[in-house]
């Protein structure tokens, strides 16, 4: 379903709060549905407990990386958290972001209770509802904006996919070591994500 986008960006958290995931994709907000029946009965967004255990691992090795860089050091968010993606009319509910010193800084003198910018990785973990259709719209709208790195974890089939802008992609599986050059020292292994 899209309708609309409201008429200013914070009014997104006037929308209801009713367990159903929207995003503003090019001035439309998208309503992707319900989490899944339970939240549909409920009302409200709950997550299994495989995606808050692997939301909870990626955001400690990711923020033991971060506080072994030289300062200022940026930070993560994550929960759904929104972020407008500039010059593309996109606010979108992330899982988790790693918001670098520059955007960090420059988020200080914002008023929006929105992170306005670009962030340099996105992760995204997908639940057993999320379509084809819906990482594919996740996807685009983040390398269009020109996220450096997107993380697509698939608890379900085990796997981290890392995009880059360029539509690039690389695959990592339960035995494998994720390193980039873009987290110089960042050494995340897979068995401690999917175990």
């Amino acid at each position: 379903m899209t309708t609309t986008v409201p008429e200013t960006w914070d009014a997104i958290f006037d929308l209801p709060n009713d367990g159903r995931r929207r995003w503003i994709v090019n001035g439309q907000v998208k309503d992707w549905g319900y989490e899944d029946a339970e939240s549909e009965k409920a009302g409200l967004t709950i997550r299994n407990r495989t995606h808050c255990r692997i939301l909870m691992t990626l955001g400690r090795y990711v923020g033991n990386w971060i506080e072994e860089q030289s300062t200022p050091h940026g930070y993560l968010v994550g929960g759904e958290f929104g972020i407008r993606l500039p010059g593309l009319d996109s606010t979108v509910g992330v899982d988790m972001a790693y918001i670098q010193p520059e955007l960090a800084i420059a988020q200080e003198q914002q008023q929006s209770s929105l992170i306005v910018g670009v962030p340099q990785l996105i992760v995204e973990i997908l639940s057993p509802s999320d379509t084809e259709e819906l990482v594919d719209d996740m996807i685009e709208v983040y390398r269009n904006a020109g996220v450096p790195r997107v993380w697509i974890v698939s608890p379900g089939r085990r796997q981290l996919i890392v995009n880059r802008p360029d539509g690039q992609a690389k695959l990592y599986l339960p035995g494998d070591t994720l390193t980039d050059d873009l987290f110089p020292g960042l050494s995340l292994p897979m068995s401690r994500i999917f175990v």
